[in-house]
């Protein structure tokens, strides 16, 4: 799990630096943002406002308050606190690339960007990081919890993708910003999990010798 982890967020590191490195102009993505701005729908407006604001900071943690009160439901404050630990571990792994990247937002007036855009934080997709967590914390209550898996992929994947091809649409983001947002958030929170296991398998142990050696004192 956590050379999982490792490999995606190299993966994330390298796209940076190579985006960074070249620019929009040489990559393709500026082009590739001028066409979804020529030919952007009349109702994506409405959309990526209504996305823009629903996963954005406010919505991702109303919508972190609704899956941890689910596990709640699920009648154990350590699965809470693990999908909620979950979450915010690959959210923090986003935000922090930001600020190591510092790549610039699509600014130019001909793109007409129909979300607010925040100077130099576009690397990863903070709203396409905050769905992945979001997927993430339900995968893991579910596994934790013993519930099948497969709705927290089936739903949460989909709308993964269609944040990431809002934000595209509304010329907020470049194609790599939004790409490269799940590798940051999954492997965070792969290398976030293999170490939680590998304290409690550490804990475990010394408990094990604990026991034998009150059974061997007895």
């Amino acid at each position: 799990m956590a050379t999982e982890g490792l490999v995606l967020l190299s993966f994330g590191a390298v796209l940076g630096v190579l985006v960074r490195f070249f620019g929009p102009e040489h990559t393709g993505e500026r082009a590739l943002a001028e066409t979804l701005a020529a030919h952007r729908p009349h109702w994506v407006g409405q959309t990526g406002a209504v996305l823009d604001f629903t996963l954005g900071p406010p919505g991702g943690l109303v919508s972190v308050l609704i899956v941890s009160t689910a596990a709640l439901g699920l009648g154990s404050h350590r699965i809470c606190l693990t999908g909620v630990a979950v979450f915010f571990t690959g959210w923090l792994a986003v935000t922090v690339a930001k600020v190591i990247f510092e790549r610039p937002s699509p600014t130019s007036a001909d793109l007409h960007a129909l979300a607010p855009l925040n100077g130099v934080d576009r690397f990863p997709s903070g709203h396409v990081a905050i769905a992945t967590s979001l997927t993430a914390a339900a995968y893991t209550v579910m596994s934790m919890s013993g519930r099948r898996r497969w709705p927290a992929l089936a739903i949460g994947v989909p709308v993964v993708m269609i944040v990431a091809a809002s934000r595209m649409i509304v010329g907020a983001d470049y194609l790599a910003n939004v790409v490269a947002a799940p590798f940051f958030a999954v492997g965070a929170v792969l290398l976030m999990l293999a170490a939680v296991r590998s304290k409690s398998y550490e804990t475990s142990l010394e408990r094990d010798r604990q026991q034998r050696m009150a059974l061997l004192g007895a």
